[in-house]
This record gives structure tokens, C-alpha cells and sequence, in this order.
């Protein structure tokens, strides 16, 4: 018996916006775009980790009433592969391995009813892309980073999310101070939100050991 297998769609560094019938994907690692139909968008969305190709195939024939082969899925699945849109496809067993697309739309069948997939590469200017995320310093939805033009969205408190520097793991706001035992500031960096911090005036409460006070940077 062969290995059960659940493919999982890459999400990390991944923008996605959704359209009437298709799904616009921006790679930011990549800075490539890709725009994928219906069919492929289902393949997508159903991959997920917790669905094998054959229960993928199920759900999208109950979706778009229409018998969805599971050739249908693993074509979808191979050219998500291929574009870097997968997170364990060098798990999987893709079974259409050496075969020109010909030859697999040939073996998928013409008559089927539904609609190939296609995953279509767009020109996506890294600018252009930047400038509609958000900037460090942005609100943002805390457990959805894809946002921010970073990536990392941080809990402000009060359920409120910033979109803060890729390398910062604290949301603390420009101007925040804290005295550290450290005196190398590129060690305190992580702890603002702008991903800098300066030394700071002022002496830091009594310490046994020597402490020095830094001040986060501006965004």
C-alpha cells in the first residue's frame, strides 16, 4: 500500500488576495506573482495538510458538481510544485513525473467537464508589491502577518496587532526604553519594532552589573 499523502500549500511569505473565480498569489520571498484559475484555487485552498489527493478530489466535485478526477488534483498540485507554491512537495509522489503538460492533459482526457488547472505567472515589481502592504508601524491582524510589508505583525496589547521590522520579536513603539546589562545595542535591536535601537540618556536604575540604557529607533 502506498504512502497516504497530504500535500500542504506554502503560506509562509505568501500574500493572497481573492478574486470573483481566481486567486492572486504574491511570493515575497520569490517576488513573483502567480494568478490561479478556479480549479487551481480549489487544489489551493483544499490543501491543506489534513486532506489526501482523494479527499481533495471528492470535495472539489461536491464544489463544482462535476466529477473532478484525482489527475485533475495532481495536475494542480505539479505545476503548485513547480512554481514553489507548495510547502512539502518534495514528499509527495507526483505521478505525472517526465511527462510533457501534453502528455498529461492528453492522459487527464479533453472532455473533462471542469475547467484544467492553470497557474499563470504575472509581472510583479517588488515596489509595486511593497507599496500595497503595509509599512512598519501599521495596524494589522494579529495571526495574519502576510499584510505587513515584513511579514511580522506583533502583539501591540489590547488585541491590537503592528506590523513590525522582519528581525523584531517585540512590538515596543519608537521612543520605548529599556536598560540591559548588554552594551552591544545590535543585541537589543530585536526588541523594537523599528529593528534599531540608540543608546539613550539618562542613568538606568541600580544594577549589580554595568547596564546601559537604549532607546528604539523611529520606523
Amino acid at each position: 500500500m502506498g504512502k497516504v499523502q497530504k500535500p500542504t500549500a506554502r503560506r509562509d511569505k505568501i500574500v493572497t488576495q481573492d478574486m470573483a473565480t481566481e486567486t492572486l498569489i504574491y511570493d515575497l520571498e520569490a517576488n513573483k506573482a502567480f494568478c490561479l484559475n478556479e480549479t487551481s484555487t480549489l487544489v489551493w485552498q483544499l490543501s491543506d495538510g489534513q486532506h489526501t489527493v482523494s479527499q481533495i478530489s471528492d470535495e472539489m466535485s461536491k464544489q463544482m458538481k462535476n466529477l473532478v478526477s484525482e489527475d485533475v488534483v495532481w495536475l494542480a498540485l505539479t505545476q503548485l510544485n513547480k512554481d514553489g507554491l507548495l510547502e512539502n512537495g518534495d514528499k509527495l509522489d507526483f505521478p505525472f513525473s517526465g511527462l510533457s503538460r501534453r502528455e498529461v492533459i492528453k492522459r487527464v482526457g479533453f472532455a473533462s467537464v471542469i475547467t484544467l488547472p492553470v497557474v499563470s505567472s504575472l509581472v510583479a515589481p517588488q515596489a509595486a508589491m511593497s507599496q500595497s502592504l503595509s509599512p512598519n508601524g501599521d495596524a494589522c491582524t494579529i495571526g495574519n502577518p502576510s499584510t505587513c510589508a515584513s511579514n511580522n505583525c506583533l502583539n501591540a496589547g489590547m488585541g491590537m496587532g503592528i506590523c513590525c521590522d522582519a528581525g523584531s520579536s517585540q512590538a515596543n513603539n519608537p521612543g520605548y526604553t529599556i536598560c540591559t546589562t548588554d552594551p552591544t545595542a545590535a543585541d537589543f535591536d530585536f526588541r523594537c519594532c523599528s529593528g534599531s535601537a540608540s543608546p539613550g540618556t539618562g542613568a538606568c536604575p541600580p544594577s549589580p552589573s554595568p547596564t546601559t540604557r537604549y532607546v528604539c529607533d523611529p520606523y
